[in-house]
């Protein structure tokens, strides 16, 4: 099973697992059996059922020091699942997956890393998510105050965030959440149906630099800084 498949909830834990890319069904239920899951830090049981806003934590084993972290710029128009990048596809295929997500229609970073732990924290910490969105008609301050304060979808407020406008037709936009198609629902809510997205920022990493179907390794300071704002290494502080 691929990361990016579609999965229903209430989902097995295994199921969920194995959907994260953290695992096979049968290699989670041997870290279930060890104790090695916890869900909303209680350990799991086998069989049991998670709901998509629980909070899954895997400790596979793995000792800190090999545990490695990638940015990579996704290009435009390529499912994260169906990378042609032969590098990524090899990187992929060695106990690596892609953390979060990022739709087919944008373009911009996600992380490529073997440390399991990062599959919740990617996908629903509120962490910053920066964004450069283009829209095919000017764009004004006006409906940037707007957005800041928060757009209706389908019933659901989304959080209040940052929108600068850069030039008429170019915003900044940072999100503290992330959603199915959030940016693109939330411009289409006031009006604006054809915009590109490019994510330029995960956290404290920056696209700086990068190209799409770069890749670059996060360590030191980077990786440090990253880890805590996913809260894990939580006994250091931002330096």
């Amino acid at each position: 099973m691929t990361v990016m498949e579609k999965i229903d909830f209430p989902a097995r834990i295994n199921k969920y697992i194995a959907w994260r890319g953290i695992a096979t069904r049968r290699g989670a239920d041997e870290l279930i059996k060890k104790g090695l899951v916890k869900i909303n830090g209680v350990v799991a049981e086998l069989g049991v059922r998670v709901n998509r806003d629980d909070v899954v934590e895997v400790d596979d084993g793995q000792a800190q020091k090999n545990l490695e972290y990638f940015l990579y710029y996704k290009p435009k128009d390529v499912a994260t699942n169906e990378l042609e990048n032969e590098q990524i596809r090899k990187i992929l295929t060695s106990g690596f997956f892609l953390a979060g997500q990022l739709e087919k229609e944008s373009e911009g970073l996600v992380v490529i890393t073997n440390d399991g732990r990062l599959t919740e924290p990617l996908l629903h910490g509120r962490y910053e998510r920066e964004y450069l969105v283009e829209t095919d008609r000017d764009f004004h301050e006006t409906l940037a105050r707007k957005i800041e304060q928060g757009i209706r979808i389908e019933g659901e407020m989304t959080l209040p965030c940052e929108a600068k406008v850069l030039s008429e037709r170019l915003i900044s936009l940072v999100l503290k959440e992330e959603k199915r198609h959030q940016v693109k629902r939330m411009f289409s809510a006031i009006g604006y149906d054809n915009v590109r997205v490019k994510r330029v920022r995960i956290a404290n990493l920056g696209s700086r630099g990068m190209v799409p179907e770069n890749t670059k390794p996060i360590n030191g300071l980077n990786r440090e800084q990253f880890l805590v704002l996913m809260g894990l290494n939580k006994d250091k502080r931002l330096k």
